[in-house]
């Protein structure tokens, strides 16, 4: 921008130069118009003032292509700073939506990892109450064994009466039987005739 501004006041400064030797030729031709000798440097004049004019009109197409070049830049500058501004802008969208992602994806996990010690809490239960039934199975097949193994004691233990009771009947029946036995031999010596 500076330097479009510096052009543009070079060639203003150049146009009044022009200018003000345009109006000295004027005055000159005017007062010396009837000398050869003046004619004749007029008409140098005219040439030096025909040369810097030339002069002037290739620095003003100089400073007319440098001022075309200023402002191409100065296009493509902005242009750049336009696309600049667009990949900018499409970075932050997509810096938010990256973040959203995160977000979502973060909330997802958090619900994920809620649903899971949930799960964990509510298996650990059920697995606490499975377990409390199966001790409770095991106590219980505990006390029926117990139970078992006592009431297999008392059958041997009166089965090892009942055998010993059969021993001492086994003895008073054959204890009983000598008795008749004795009774009917004194009966006999008693009375002969039965």
């Amino acid at each position: 921008m500076t330097l479009i501004v510096l052009t543009v006041l070079q060639f203003f400064s150049l146009m009044e130069t022009i200018d003000r030797q345009k109006e000295e030729m004027g005055r000159s031709s005017r007062y010396d118009m009837f000398t050869s000798s003046d004619v004749r440097s007029t008409s140098a004049q005219i040439a030096q003032l025909q040369e810097a004019l030339n002069e002037r009109k290739s620095a003003i197409n100089s400073l007319a292509a440098k001022l075309q070049m200023t402002e191409a830049a100065l296009a493509l500058s902005e242009q750049k700073t336009q696309s600049t501004g667009d990949l900018l802008s499409r970075m932050e969208a997509e810096r938010e939506e990256q973040k959203e992602q995160q977000s979502r994806l973060r909330k997802k996990q958090e619900e994920e990892l809620s649903r899971t010690k949930a799960a964990s809490v509510t298996g650990w239960a059920q697995a606490e109450e499975e377990l409390g039934k199966v001790r409770a199975q095991m106590r219980l097949k505990e006390a029926m064994q117990l139970h078992c193994s006592q009431q297999k004691q008392a059958i041997s233990e009166l089965q090892a009466k009942n055998s010993h009771q059969s021993i001492e009947m086994d003895g008073l029946r054959r204890w009983i039987e000598e008795l008749q036995q004795v009774n009917t031999q004194q009966l006999l010596l008693i009375h002969p005739s039965c």
